[in-house]
């Protein structure tokens, strides 16, 4: 980062002679800055007036062009890209280091472009260069009017695109400003703005799914001004900027921070990017994009087994930002199997067993502790099964069964459609819960009786393989 900052002294005279006081530091440009005066690596094209987008009272803005042109015959855009709509790009002064990065992003890297040949310059140290907006390079041309800045009389490429064929450029030979097919070849001036912009790099989008994701930024270089806002804007469309109401604000200053991007529409395409803002303006990073992951469904594969049950609002930890739910193990576990060992079939089961969504993972986890481990009776054979390589089964509560009775009605998995399963809900120190699958009637029967066995687990969309044992609440029963 390179700053412009004078140091004045005060030259005092006193009975002993000269003495030399220190005054301060004067403020960033209260030396007037000139057109076609050098500067940070070129030559001050312009200076932003009171109308223009950025204008600041307190802070001298405008261009720097280059001191030379960088191509003298180069064409808009590769030639795969030069019938393709970029979009997102803009005319106004302000907008040519987005509308280069946007060009840079469809064109890929490298200078046999006009762009990419404009980012590629560093004069005077600095790696900031751009392709002048439409706006901006009219203020080139006025430039050339005034004498400075050395240009020749023919066409200057703008970033500023027309259509999918062509891109605004201007003659610098009368100061028109007509659209020229984007395989035709013209003079290229690179131009960076000042004072500095922050610098800021977008990061990757990850923990997708239907309505949220997770991304986040790094600011490397506050510019000559500090930064005080920081995040991430996203959109359907290429370009977000911090003017949507699609964005997040994540602190202030330089550094690495994350944002939670939320409120997005499921198997939908979009953009982001993070960006940093100071007194001299807003700074872009690079533009990532992702697609939002579609909702699960009941019957579909998933996890190691089939989504049996997608919780909604009432039920136990319930979240409408996040899908949670059952998944149930594509065969039956057991035809016939005991709900207790014989030497446990008639005590209660110490902690008790709830019936309610959400509670059959502790039900199972206080059956197995009363009668040991193993696979000889129901709660023990959940346990014991690994499908999909996951080893957090467990026997259904009560009302879990029903859902995947509910599940079967629909026509998923493969249930035997006259038999009796197993819920893991004791109803006495005697008896247990079950649910017979052929007309969805829930009774109690004897621990001693055999019946069916499907194995459940939970999920919670979209973090996968995450563990289900840490979602209790104070009373251990499962939350997801």
């Amino acid at each position: 980062m390179k700053k412009s900052f004078i140091i004045f002294f005060l030259l005092m005279a006193t009975c002993a002679g000269a003495q030399v006081v220190p005054v301060g530091f004067i403020r960033p440009h209260v030396v007037p800055l000139a057109i076609g005066q050098s500067y940070q690596g070129g030559i001050i094209a312009y200076v932003l007036q009171p109308a223009d987008p950025g204008y600041d009272a307190n802070v001298t803005k405008g261009l720097i062009a280059a001191t030379a042109d960088q191509g003298t015959g180069i064409i808009w855009a590769i030639s795969s890209k030069q019938t393709i709509a970029l979009g997102g790009t803009s005319t106004a002064i302000g907008t040519g280091v987005a509308n280069t990065n946007l060009i840079i992003a469809q064109n890929g890297a490298g200078a046999t472009y006009a762009a990419g040949l404009a980012r590629a310059y560093t004069g005077g140290g600095y790696s900031d260069w751009y392709l002048p907006s439409k706006d901006e390079l009219a203020k080139l041309y006025a430039m050339k009017v005034l004498g400075y800045g050395g240009f020749t009389p023919i066409y200057y490429w703008s970033s500023s695109e027309n259509n999918a064929t062509s891109a605004w450029g201007q003659d610098f030979t009368d100061g028109t400003q007509p659209f020229i097919n984007k395989v035709s070849t013209c003079f290229v001036r690179a131009v960076r703005a000042f004072p500095t912009l922050p610098k800021v790099t977008t990061t990757a989008v990850t923990s997708i799914a239907s309505t949220t994701a997770s991304s986040g930024g790094n600011v490397t270089d506050a510019g000559e001004m500090a930064v005080t806002a920081r995040g991430v804007c996203w959109s359907t469309t290429t370009g977000p900027t911090v003017a949507l109401a699609t964005k997040t604000t994540d602190g202030s200053g330089t550094g690495t921070f994350p944002s939670s991007i939320t409120g997005l529409t499921a198997s939908t395409l979009y953009y982001v990017r993070a960006y940093a803002t100071s007194s001299v303006g807003t700074a872009y990073g690079n533009e990532v994009s992702f697609t939002t992951h579609a909702p699960l469904a009941i019957g579909q594969s998933y996890q190691g087994g089939i989504i049996a049950y997608i919780l909604k609002s009432g039920d136990p930890g319930y979240d409408p930002n996040v899908q949670k739910g059952l998944i149930a193990a594509t065969d039956d576990q057991s035809q016939g199997i005991i709900w207790a060992i014989s030497s446990k079939q008639t005590i209660a089961v110490p902690g008790g067993t709830g019936t309610a969504i959400g509670t059959g993972l502790a039900n199972t986890n206080n059956i197995i502790t009363q009668n040991g481990a193993g696979a000889t009776y129901a709660a023990g054979l959940a346990r014991a099964y690994t499908g999909g390589g996951y080893s957090d089964w467990y026997l259904p509560s009560k009302d879990e069964l029903a859902k995947l009775y509910a599940m079967k009605v629909l026509g998923f998995g493969g249930f035997a459609s006259t038999e009796f399963y197993w819920s893991s809900s004791e109803e006495n120190p005697n008896s247990a819960n079950y649910t017979n699958f052929s007309n969805g009637t829930q009774m109690y029967a004897s621990k001693t009786g055999q019946d069916y066995v499907r194995a459940v687990r939970a999920f919670n969309y979209p973090f996968n393989h995450l563990s289900i044992f840490s979602f209790y609440d104070t009373a251990q029963r499962q939350i997801f």
